[in-house]
C-alpha cells in the first residue's frame, strides 16, 4: 500500500530531480527538500488508505462473528472462524449460517438464500436425502450455506466446508475483475504525462541554449543547473499532497455521514456520477415491514383478527427486539400496539399443534387450547384463505377478491386470516376447511421519509436514478410513486428476452426494474456505460459482487451486505440509506470543484515560474532564481494555499448543475488558456520587478544599495534583484490564491476572507517568507539578502498589479 503511493508520473519526475540534484550536481539541500516532499505525500496517502481499511475491518467484525455449537455433548458459543468440518451448529430464527453444512435437524426452518442465489422467497429446508443429484444451490434443500440466514424455525447442521471452499468462498475467489481508473485518476494521469512531456522538452531546449551561450569550452554544470531549476519550476510538487489531503478530508466527512470509502480516488468518482442504480429494500425503504391497515370482516371480529395475528405466528421476543420472519414480526408489532402482548396471548391460548406453511397450500395453521375445546388460527394468501371459508357467499368472495386486487396494485403485501373451533387436538388439513373468515392485514415496507427530498436533489443535479428490485412490479411501482421516481417500468422476464441493442436504446429512460435477479444487474450496468454514464450501483448479496466490481462506483450495504459484496465495493454505507449516497455524490462534487481550484492555481503559478526562468534565459538576463528558491515557492506558497483551497466549503449551486461530461477533464481548452494568461501576467510582475531592480532602480535611487566596494556592487545588485524577484513571486502567488476563493467576485469583497484556512495559510506563508529573508542562518541557505523599504514597495506594486489584473480578467472574460 505504501509503495503504490509512488506510482505517479509527477512523483517519478520529482524522484529524477532528486537524483540529479544530489548525485550529479551535489546540491544535497535541494535533494533533501524534494525527498521530504515525496515522503510526506506518500505517508499521507498511506495513512488515509490504511485508516479506511481498518474502519472497514471493524465493520466486518459486526457480521455474526459467533455461533452455537454442540461439542462433547455440550452447547457452547465460539467464534465462527474456529469452526471445522464435522462441527454441529445449532440454528434458530435470526441466525446467520456460519459455514456450509448438511442439515440434520429442521423444524419448520426457512432460510433466506437471496444473498447467494438471488431467490427472494425464503427456502423451506428438509433433512431427508434429495430425490436426484443437482448442482443448483437453490435445489439443495437439505443443505445450508455460509452467508444465508434463518428467518423462521429451528434446526442443526453438520459443517461440511468453511472459508474459501464454501459456496460463498468460491465466488469470492473468482472475483478478479480489474477496476477501471476513476475520472480523477484519468485526469491526473493525463496531466502528469503532459507535464512530463513539457518538462523534458523544455529542459532539453534550455540546456542546449545555455550550453550554446556559454561556448563549447565552458562547464556543462551551469546549463544543467538552469535546466533542473526549470524542471522544478514546472512540476507542481504540491499537487499530489493537495489531492491526497483534499480526498482524505472528503473521506473523513463522508465517514461522519455513515459512508466508508475504501479508496481515496473513489470519492471523486461519486462527484462525476450521472446515474444511480439503487436497491429498493432498506435503501429506499426502511427495510421494516409494517402493517399499514387491517380490514376485519365486520367490527365484531376485529379482536379475533388481532388474536390470529399473534397466535398464528412464530415470532419470539429477544429482549426488546422481535426475532422471526419480517412479515410475522410486523403483525406482532401492530397487534401488541392494539391490545394484549404476544407472550400473554400464548399463555392464554397455548399452541398444541400446527400445520406448517407450504407452497402448495400457501397458508399455515396453528392449533391452540381454548376454554371450550380447541381453536385453530390460519393465515396465508388471501385468495386461498377466502375460498376455504364457510361464512362467505359467492358475492362476498368476489367483493373480497376485488378488494385484494386493488390493495395489491397499490403495493401492499396481503395476508388473509381465518379461525375454526374444533374438538379434537390433532392438526390436519381438515382444520383449513369450512373456516370462519376474519379479515385481511395489509403490509408494506414504507419508504424512508428523507428519500423524496434526496431524489429531488438528484433530479435538480441532472443525475438519473433507477430502482432495481427483486420485488413484485406492483410493489415497485407503489414505492416509486411515493418517492417521486418516474420513468419506464420493466420486469426481469422482459429484460431476459430483450436484446442488448434494445436495452442499450431504452436503458436511459427506464426508472424501475422489478423482479430482477442480481446477475441481470451487470446487463443493466453495461447498457448504461454504453451511453458513457458514470454509474453508481448498490448491492448487498454475493451475486451482486460482479456488478459492484464493474460499476464505476460499487456501493455495498454495511448492515445487510455480505462480506463478498463489501470486498467488491468502493464504498460501504453503514446505514444502507439512499440519502447517504446523495450526500456522497455532493461531497464528491465539492472535492472535484476544490481540486479544480487548486490545480488551476498550482499550474498558473508553475507557468509563471517556468516563464520567469525561460524568458530570463532567452533574454540573456542573469539567472533570476536558484533551484532551492523555486522549490521553496512551490512548497510554501503553492502548497499551503492549495491545501486551503482544497478545504473550501460548498456553494449553493453545487447540486443545481448537471454532472460534468464524460471525458471532460480538470483542464479544458478554455481553462488552459486561462492558466497560461494568468501565468504570463504573474511573470510580467516578477520579471518587471527583477529587470527594474537589476538595471534601472540602482541608477535612479541613491539609497537603493548600501556603500560597497566597487568589485562587490554587481554581485550585490544581482542578489538584491534576485531576492526581490523571489519575494514578488511568493507574494503575488499568495495573493493569487484569493482569486480562486472569490471566483467571479471582486478580489476585495466579502467572499475573500471566508476561508479561514486560506487566511491562515497566507499569514503563515508570509511569515515563513519573511524568515527566509531576514533570519540570517536561513537566508544563507536560500541565498537571499535583507530588503529595505524601497525594495518592499517594488515587491508590493509588482505583486498587486498583476493579481488585480487577473481578477478583472476572470470576472469579464475567463470561465
Amino acid at each position: 500500500m505504501f509503495i503504490s503511493q509512488f506510482a505517479d508520473p509527477i512523483v517519478l519526475i520529482l524522484v529524477a530531480a532528486l537524483l540529479v540534484s544530489g548525485l550529479i550536481l551535489g546540491e544535497w539541500l535541494d535533494a533533501a527538500a524534494i525527498g521530504v516532499i515525496l515522503v510526506l505525500n506518500s505517508v499521507l496517502g498511506f495513512i488515509q488508505e490504511y485508516r479506511a481499511d481498518r474502519t472497514l475491518a471493524a465493520l466486518k467484525k459486526l457480521a455474526s462473528p459467533r455461533c452455537q455449537v454442540m461439542r462433547e455433548g455440550k452447547i457452547e458459543e465460539i467464534n465462527t472462524e474456529e469452526l471445522v468440518p464435522g462441527d454441529v451448529v445449532l440454528l434458530a430464527a435470526g441466525d446467520k449460517i456460519p459455514a456450509d453444512g448438511r442439515l440434520i435437524d429442521a423444524r419448520h426452518i426457512l432460510i433466506d438464500e437471496s444473498s447467494l442465489t438471488g431467490e427472494s422467497v425464503p427456502v423451506d429446508k428438509q433433512v431427508t436425502a434429495l430425490d436426484h443429484q443437482t448442482r443448483l444451490l437453490g435445489e439443495k434443500r437439505n443443505m445450508a450455506f455460509l452467508g444465508t440466514s434463518v428467518v423462521k424455525g429451528r434446526g442443526a447442521l453438520v459443517v461440511t466446508s468453511t472459508g474459501l471452499v464454501t459456496e460463498m468462498g468460491k465466488i469470492a475467489s473468482s472475483l478478479a475483475v480489474k477496476k477501471d481508473e476513476t475520472p480523477l485518476q484519468k485526469d491526473l494521469r493525463k496531466l502528469s504525462n503532459r507535464i512530463l512531456f513539457i518538462v523534458l522538452g523544455t529542459c532539453t531546449v534550455v540546456f542546449l541554449v545555455e550550453l550554446f551561450k556559454q561556448g563549447a569550452d565552458s562547464s556543462w554544470l551551469t546549463p544543467l543547473l538552469v535546466a533542473i531549476s526549470l524542471a522544478v519550476a514546472a512540476i507542481p510538487e504540491g499537487l499530489p499532497a493537495a489531492v491526497t489531503i483534499s480526498l482524505a478530508l472528503g473521506v473523513r466527512r463522508m465517514a461522519e455521514r455513515r459512508a466508508i470509502v475504501r479508496r481515496l480516488h473513489a470519492v471523486e468518482t461519486l462527484g462525476s456520477t450521472s446515474f444511480i442504480c439503487t436497491d429498493k429494500t432498506g435503501t429506499l425503504t426502511e427495510n421494516r415491514m409494517t402493517v399499514q391497515q387491517i380490514i376485519p370482516f365486520g367490527s365484531t371480529v376485529e379482536k379475533s383478527l388481532l388474536q390470529a395475528m399473534l397466535l398464528c405466528n412464530d415470532t419470539r421476543h429477544s429482549g426488546k427486539e422481535l426475532l422471526g420472519d419480517p412479515t410475522e414480526t410486523a403483525l406482532v408489532r401492530f397487534a401488541e400496539e392494539q391490545g394484549p402482548g404476544l407472550d400473554e396471548m400464548r399463555k392464554a391460548y397455548p399452541r398444541v399443534d400446527e400445520l406448517a406453511f407450504d407452497s402448495d397450500r400457501k397458508m399455515m395453521s396453528t392449533l391452540h387450547r381454548a376454554d371450550e375445546g380447541f381453536v385453530s388460527m390460519t393465515k396465508g394468501a388471501p385468495e386461498m384463505v377466502i375460498e376455504r371459508c364457510a361464512n362467505l357467499d359467492e358475492r362476498q368472495r368476489k367483493d373480497w377478491h376485488e378488494r385484494c386486487e386493488k390493495l395489491s396494485n397499490q403495493g401492499y403485501r396481503l395476508l388473509g386470516f381465518a379461525q375454526k373451533r374444533v374438538s379434537a387436538m390433532t392438526a390436519n388439513e381438515r382444520l383449513e376447511q369450512d373456516m370462519e373468515f376474519l379479515g385481511l392485514a395489509a403490509e408494506s415496507d414504507p419508504p424512508r421519509a428523507e428519500v423524496p427530498a434526496a431524489l429531488a436533489e438528484c433530479i435538480n443535479a441532472g443525475i438519473k436514478v433507477a430502482m432495481i428490485t427483486g420485488d413484485h412490479m406492483a410493489t415497485a411501482k407503489a414505492i416509486a410513486k411515493r418517492i417521486g421516481l418516474e420513468g419506464e417500468v420493466i420486469s426481469g422476464d422482459e429484460l431476459a428476452e430483450m436484446s442488448d441493442d434494445e436495452l442499450f436504446d431504452r436503458a436511459r429512460n427506464i426508472a424501475i426494474y422489478a423482479r430482477v435477479s442480481p446477475l441481470q444487474k451487470v446487463k443493466i450496468l453495461e447498457a448504461l456505460k454504453y451511453h458513457n454514464h458514470v454509474v453508481a450501483m448498490t448491492g448487498d448479496g454475493v451475486n451482486d459482487a460482479p456488478a459492484l466490481k464493474r460499476a464505476d462506483i460499487g456501493i455495498a450495504m454495511g448492515i445487510t451486505g455480505t462480506d463478498v459484496a463489501v470486498e467488491a465495493s468502493e464504498m460501504v454505507l453503514t446505514d444502507d440509506n439512499f440519502t447517504t449516497i446523495v450526500s456522497a455524490v455532493k461531497e464528491g462534487r465539492l472535492i472535484f470543484a476544490n481540486i479544480k481550484k487548486f490545480v488551476h492555481f498550482l499550474l498558473s503559478c508553475n507557468v509563471s515560474e517556468v516563464f520567469t526562468v525561460l524568458l530570463a534565459s532567452v533574454m540573456g538576463m542573469p539567472f533570476p532564481l536558484f533551484p532551492i528558491q523555486i522549490l521553496w515557492v512551490n512548497l510554501v506558497t503553492d502548497g499551503l494555499p492549495a491545501l486551503a483551497l482544497g478545504s473550501d466549503k460548498a456553494n449553493m449551486d453545487l447540486m443545481r448543475s448537471p454532472p460534468r461530461k464524460q471525458g471532460e477533464g480538470i483542464i479544458t481548452q478554455m481553462s488552459l488558456i486561462s492558466i497560461i494568461l494568468q501565468g504570463l501576467l504573474l511573470t510580467v510582475g516578477v520579471l518587471g520587478a527583477y529587470a527594474a531592480s537589476l538595471y534601472l532602480l540602482p541608477r535612479w535611487f541613491a539609497g537603493w544599495l548600501p556603500q560597497l566596494p566597487a568589485d562587490q556592487v554587481t554581485l550585490y545588485t544581482q542578489s538584491v534583484a534576485r531576492t526581490i524577484a523571489f519575494c514578488t513571486l511568493v507574494f503575488s502567488q499568495l495573493l493569487h490564491a484569493f482569486n480562486f476563493r472569490v471566483g467571479r467576485s471582486f478580489l476585495f469583497s466579502r467572499q475573500t476572507l471566508r476561508n479561514l484556512f486560506l487566511n491562515g495559510a497566507f499569514l503563515l506563508s508570509f511569515a515563513l517568507q519573511a524568515a527566509v529573508i531576514y533570519f540570517a542562518p536561513v537566508a544563507g541557505i536560500f541565498k537571499t539578502v535583507p530588503l529595505g523599504w524601497m525594495h518592499l514597495v517594488v515587491v508590493a506594486v509588482a505583486s498587486f498589479i498583476p493579481v488585480i489584473g487577473i481578477n478583472l480578467l476572470r470576472r469579464r472574460v475567463i470561465n
